[in-house]
């Protein structure tokens, strides 16, 4: 399974910081993007060394 890791940030710095799985991290991130319409918010896929953590 594969993990992703949705970051909201204000500048350069995060505020809010989720790793899930493919779907809740697209859900999570469509609920972030609409909460903070002028915030940058990124979906990355997490490293496998990270993601046995």
């Amino acid at each position: 399974m594969s993990r992703r890791r949705v970051r909201v940030w204000f500048g350069a710095c995060p505020i809010a910081d989720f790793t899930g799985s493919d779907d809740r991290a697209g859900r999570y991130e469509a609920l972030m993007r609409q909460r903070f319409p002028s915030l940058r918010v990124t979906n990355e896929p997490v490293r496998a060394a990270l993601a046995k953590r």
